[in-house]
């Protein structure tokens, strides 16, 4: 409920119990029980704090085999598949695997993230099994455009109901001090706003189909701020989509939600092995 009010998503599914005593999950919400693992994971990395400062969230891609229900045990585990150089520094994927207390796998997702100007000693190790989408979509084409807006102090609220903690998020100083001027919304909850419009627009609200979120981040979104949601492409199992700042800066490319009836999404034509 309070991941979903965060993102001012007040959907029934969210926040009705009804007469089953339960709500499900937003479908981004694994990125909150995938931070303790996260920090865990940290604390392993030969790096120090500067290089650990220079970590930049660039790409992120969930797999639902099922909605997560409230009054559920979850447990999450954390595994570096990938640590490879690239042109703006170093690449590090983290795979994360959230299963119930009947050992039944939830979700599965993987991380991105590019610490920038820090070199890699060796040649590193990389994954042929990462799923990131690919640019295979005309970007050019577009089907539809959905404006969000980000209201001020929109990132301390996700902090503190998500439980992700980044001072860069919430703090002018903590903001200043690594160059940026101002507090920056993190990229999970414009993702998240952005998947409960497309939800709305496109499944009238049902998110129990969604099975597939991937996106790229290339931008930092300010608050306040609006933000525009492109749609390229949609069709009947998912759409592809990008987000653009008012002053049309792109802040998030190759995005893309999936569903089914199924609940478990195959979508070959739309994801493409990294």
């Amino acid at each position: 409920m309070a991941f979903a009010a965060s993102i001012e998503d007040f959907s029934s599914d969210y926040m009705d119990s009804g007469e089953r005593a339960l709500v499900v999950a937003h479908p981004v919400f694994p990125v909150c029980v995938e931070w303790p693992a996260l920090k865990d994971c940290g604390k392993h990395r030969l790096l120090d704090k500067q290089e650990m400062a220079r970590g930049v969230h660039s790409r992120h891609f969930i797999r639902i085999f099922r909605p997560i229900e409230s009054g559920e045990t979850l447990f999450t585990t954390a595994t570096v598949v990938s640590i490879s150089k690239v042109r703006s520094g170093a690449s590090e994927v983290i795979r994360f695997t959230t299963i119930d207390q009947n050992n039944n796998k939830l979700c599965e997702s993987y991380m991105e993230i590019i610490y920038l100007g820090v070199e890699l000693e060796g040649e590193g190790t990389t994954s042929s099994s990462v799923p990131f989408l690919q640019g295979k979509i005309d970007t050019s084409v577009v089907e539809a455009t959905f404006c969000i807006p980000v209201r001020e102090g929109l990132g301390n609220i996700y902090s503190e109901c998500a439980r992700i903690w980044n001072p860069i998020h919430c703090d002018h100083t903590a903001a200043r001090s690594v160059g940026i001027g101002h507090p920056i919304l993190h990229g999970t909850a414009v993702l998240a706003k952005a998947v409960s419009r497309l939800i709305s627009e496109y499944q009238d609200g049902d998110s129990s189909g969604v099975c597939l979120i991937g996106v790229n981040f290339v931008g930092m979104v300010y608050m306040p701020s609006k933000l525009n949601v492109v749609v390229h492409l949609s069709n009947n199992i998912g759409v592809h989509f990008s987000i653009f700042t008012e002053e049309s800066k792109q802040v998030v490319k190759n995005g893309y939600l999936g569903w089914n009836s199924d609940g478990i999404c195959e979508n070959p034509d739309a994801w493409s092995l990294a």
